[in-house]
């Protein structure tokens, strides 16, 4: 019987793997880009996190956590204890993470019209511990130093407040403050789901701010510096916590500006006419936007055009730190939520799609 109970177990298992099969992998000299397309399904994805090249983490609706170890070539699911959506993931290490869910009064389950909550693992997600934030209706992003400081933007469980705060926790998440800082209010989900709203390098930590406005925090979130941007951001990417990128409209144009102090001072680089989408900077020189070739579509029931839908994605590539830029166009679409584990390899996941862009 026993025998028979696991075998029985490993079947299950197997049958709940979601294999991936690699229909892309494209690689062109000119842009020095190496870029997979891993067909997957992983419903209603919300946000990944990427441990280091092979071990990364999906969370979604109705309580959906994965697992890859082969750097997103199968995804293993795993329990987590709640049918709420799960809007965030971060691990520290290879065992200890953290998720959140997120306030609903309309699913179905014991955990629906309480309020959010976070999920704690030591075990790498064997097994997942829940508490409730009865304050808190759900986070945008989340980051920990270590295992008990860390870092959040929420929306709080108070219906006559639409605004995003920035709160740490120096106890595992059991205790949030709120950070005296003014947030973007429009940080929701978008189409645009690769945005980043919190970066951390060194142990120094920007975070995007109201208007034309970065914080930094050298000290564990402690203290924090307003900085000042020529652009307000509508992108942006850290490649050490010196040296970043800010991306921004004027009202024809997108402007990328480059910081090489920390923010004290920005340089203008390029702009462009070019509608350019999520960027990533692989280091100083070497970095991509982007962009989608979109169609508009009729059908004979719905004779009126509508709106325009992406058919391929246009890959901005630089190799002189964004003052010059090319394109090549990629048949996939590339999109989806976003996790670069190191800055020489991107991760992107959607519901159908695991997308791997290495630097050659």
């Amino acid at each position: 019987m026993k025998t028979y109970k696991i075998t029985l177990a490993i079947l299950i298992s197997l049958f709940a793997l979601s294999s991936c099969e690699l229909i892309d992998d494209i690689f062109t000299d000119d842009s020095g880009i190496d870029v997979k397309t891993y067909s997957c399904d992983i419903p209603n994805v919300r946000d990944i996190f990427f441990i280091n090249k092979s071990i990364g983490y999906a969370v979604g609706g109705e309580g959906m956590i994965k697992k890859t170890t082969d750097g997103g070539q199968t995804w293993d699911p795993q329990e987590s204890g709640t049918t709420l959506s799960l809007t965030t993931v971060f691990f520290i290490d290879e065992n200890i993470g953290y998720a959140t869910g997120a306030y609903s009064p309309k699913c179905t389950g014991e955990d629906c019209n309480k309020s959010g909550l976070i999920l704690r693992t030591t075990n790498g997600g064997k097994k997942w511990e829940k508490e409730f934030k009865p304050e808190i209706a759900f986070f945008y992003d989340l980051y920990f130093v270590d295992e008990n400081n860390g870092i959040g933007i929420l929306l709080p469980l108070d219906f006559n407040s639409d605004s995003r705060y920035a709160v740490t926790t120096e106890d595992a998440g059991k205790t949030w403050n709120y950070l005296n800082l003014e947030i973007q209010d429009n940080i929701g989900f978008s189409n645009n789901h690769s945005i980043e709203r919190i970066f951390v390098k060194n142990n120094v930590c920007y975070i995007w701010g109201d208007e034309r406005k970065i914080y930094k925090s050298t000290d564990l979130f402690k203290t924090w510096e307003t900085i000042h941007t020529p652009i307000k951001i509508r992108n942006a990417s850290f490649v050490n916590s010196e040296t970043g990128f800010i991306y921004g409209f004027t009202p024809e144009t997108l402007n990328l500006y480059k910081t090489i102090n920390g923010g004290n001072s920005w340089s203008k680089i390029s702009q462009s006419d070019e509608p350019v989408g999520f960027s990533h900077f692989f280091d100083e020189s070497n970095g991509i936007s982007i962009d989608y070739n979109s169609e508009v579509f009729t059908t004979e029931e719905f004779p009126l055009p509508s709106y325009p839908q992406a058919v391929s994605s246009i890959i901005y590539f630089t190799k002189d730190g964004g003052t010059t830029w090319q394109n090549e166009e990629n048949p996939e679409v590339i999109s989806g939520y976003k996790s670069s584990p190191t800055n020489d390899i991107i991760f992107y996941v959607n519901d159908e799609n695991t997308y791997v862009l290495k630097l050659k």
